[in-house]
């Protein structure tokens, strides 16, 4: 691929502002620099997606397809990988198959789109069912839709991992919003766990959890930067504003921007408004 500059949209800014927020805290605490260098994933990521935007839906299409054969291979060798995680990667990746592409890919798109959307049920994460339903609702324009079905989605899989997410999470929540208190301006650090319990490692919700780690003032960088992004929504193709709501529906239960690869698939999403900035290639011999 010849290279070609990267070029800064309103995307950029709310990865900025989590990794400012995010050293901030690391440097002040003392601590969690492991998490900081992490968040840097993402406007690294960014600078490399906006290098060739039009990339970015087929890449996470194929890359879905990778992650659908990676977590067939864990069912049968054994877990060693969140399944949240998981089946948030593969829902983000989903997003992309409802952006507009060739009739001529290798993998038909809806077996594409079936593959990842089984692998992500699956999962049976809860939080990421409810994230596609959204998503879907949107980009179908009902999204009154997803008021009923997003619940009926996570009460369905509850069938298939019947263990009380929800009522836990309102303790982890609590736990945090209490630690939250001891250190509100710049957090307690990247990386400070909820509460103790082997489950907690993050405050299972994005905001309670840049709250904790980053505090306020990493909180207000990080609105700073999406309110950047969300005054342009206009410049964001339909189907990665359709992932973009899928992401945020889910990070109302979860967190993963502790996470490089959530990250930079974020970064993917947010930065395809810039695909029509790139001129399309000419053809050869043409002027």
């Amino acid at each position: 691929m010849p290279w070609r500059k990267p070029r800064l949209g309103p995307g950029f800014w709310p990865l900025l502002g989590l990794a400012a927020g995010r050293l901030i805290s690391a440097a002040i605490n003392s601590t969690g620099w492991d998490f900081a260098l992490i968040s840097l994933t993402g406007p690294v990521a960014y600078l490399y997606w906006s290098r060739d935007p039009r990339r970015i839906a087929p890449t996470l299409r194929n890359f879905g397809l990778v992650l659908v054969g990676v977590w067939v291979v864990l069912r049968f060798v054994g877990y060693f990988i969140n399944s949240n995680l998981m089946a948030h990667a593969l829902m983000l990746c989903l997003a992309a198959c409802l952006a507009p592409g060739s009739t001529s890919e290798r993998v038909p798109r809806p077996i594409t789109a079936g593959a990842i959307g089984l692998a992500m049920l699956w999962t049976t994460s809860k939080g990421a069912a409810m994230g596609a339903v959204a998503m879907l609702a949107w980009y179908g324009s009902v999204a009154w839709v997803a008021v009923p079905a997003a619940p009926l989605a996570a009460w369905g899989l509850w069938h298939f991992r019947p263990w009380n997410s929800a009522g836990w999470r309102l303790r982890c929540w609590a736990a945090a919003a209490h630690k939250v208190y001891r250190s509100p301006v710049f957090g307690l650090g990247p990386g400070t766990v909820a509460w103790d319990h082997r489950m907690a490692a993050h405050a299972h919700n994005l905001s309670l959890n840049t709250l904790l780690w980053d505090g306020a003032v990493g909180l207000a960088l990080v609105v700073a930067g999406a309110t950047v992004t969300v005054l342009n929504r206009e410049r964001f193709p339909r189907w990665a504003v359709a992932g973009l709501i899928g992401y945020l529906v889910h990070t109302m239960v979860d967190d993963y921007t502790g996470s490089g690869l959530c990250l930079a698939i974020l970064a993917a999403l947010l930065a395809s408004p810039l695909t029509a900035t790139h001129p399309s290639p000419r053809a050869p011999g043409s002027r």
